[in-house]
């Protein structure tokens, strides 16, 4: 896959702003034996979109309009190889804010606050997509590109924000963001409110951040996911990472990722994910590190539990960290893009 982004591209300063994202992916998926049924497909993505921020008194307005195009080298019909898919978007983002600055200074127990200032944002954005032109029953879905449908819904979104001084750079103590999808008539999923969802960050010191995130399934009325991050950063030596997942419908689990850099040149790093349900030990992984200069390279072994063990070396380009050379060998099963099948 090879990919290019233009972000937010101010046109000949006329206050109108492009974006854009083209992509070119060669894509093959064969299904494991006896059978051997074969997908693949070249696709040309480009996503496209015109926008013109204003302000109107306390209202921030971006109305937007733009499209989806892919091409699709082979389809499930013959007939119809070569086919183009065309989506129209469009919409608007609406926000504010309002703050207030309280007058408190805090230096114990580690906490350096200077001033506390509160950031209120509340937002809604409406955005339409037509129908494509090729529907995604008329294709092999590899992932959510080809999936795309038509779709019609407001996002309510509520922002809270905690922010003071350190060294005189502003830095968010605390963030809480609330978003919840109304489905209008014309979404194929049921109208109305479907999955509110929060995230809360909070660092009340610069080594240590806590990270939440929830669902909750609106119409059936419960709790789908919950997870949790606790990141303790040791500074140029060490990191530890604690995580809680838990997935209603699928598992409870525990994460563990440690690193820690022996000097310059040598660094180790280990990764775990138990399951709570169960009481069994999912997934390791365990990766020693080298600084070349110019490269970094990892060496990385991976069992994860009723799929096999593997190892494989990844070299990453420093100046391009995004560019990665991957050589590996498994024992029952690939990996991609290197990264583990399930869990990190």
């Amino acid at each position: 896959e090879v990919r290019y982004d233009l972000g937010n591209f101010n046109i000949l300063d006329s206050g109108f702003f492009l974006q854009n994202t083209t992509m070119y992916s060669n894509l093959t998926s064969k299904t494991a034996s006896p059978s051997e049924v074969r997908q693949e497909t070249m696709r040309v993505h480009t996503d496209s979109t015109l926008s013109y921020p204003m302000k109107v008194s306390i209202l921030e307005l971006t109305p937007f309009a733009g499209g989806r195009n892919t091409y699709y080298s082979k389809t499930k019909d013959p007939d119809q190889y070569g086919a183009i898919r065309g989506i129209f978007q469009t919409g608007a983002n609406l926000s504010t804010r309002f703050f207030r600055v309280f007058d408190v200074k805090v230096k114990k127990l580690g906490l350096d606050i200077n001033r506390l200032r509160h950031v209120i944002t509340p937002s809604a954005g409406h955005s339409f997509n037509t129908l494509p032109t090729t529907t995604f029953d008329q294709l092999d879905t590899f992932d959510s590109i080809d999936a795309l449908n038509i779709n019609h819904v407001i996002n309510f979104g509520l922002e809270n924000k905690l922010q003071t001084k350190r060294n005189d750079v502003s830095v968010n103590l605390f963030r809480l963001f609330i978003n919840a999808p109304f489905n209008l008539k014309e979404a194929p999923a049921k109208g109305g409110f479907n999955t509110i969802s929060a995230d809360i960050d909070f660092k009340p010191v610069d080594w240590v951040t806590f990270f939440f995130d929830a669902a909750y399934d609106s119409q059936k009325e419960y709790l789908s996911t919950a997870n949790f991050d606790l990141y303790i950063n040791g500074g140029s030596k060490w990191t530890l990472d604690i995580g809680k997942r838990w997935n209603r419908e699928v598992d409870d689990q525990l994460t563990t990722a440690l690193s820690y850099t022996i000097n310059p040149k040598w660094a180790l790093r280990s990764y775990t994910r138990f399951d709570l349900r169960n009481g069994i030990l999912k997934e390791q992984e365990y990766t020693l590190r080298r600084d070349l200069h110019e490269w970094i390279m990892d060496l990385n072994f991976n069992e994860t539990r009723s799929q096999g063990d593997e190892i494989w070396l990844v070299f990453t380009l420093k100046a391009f960290p995004d560019m990665v050379v991957d050589f590996g060998s498994s024992f029952n099963r690939r990996k991609q893009n290197s990264q583990s099948a399930e869990g990190d």
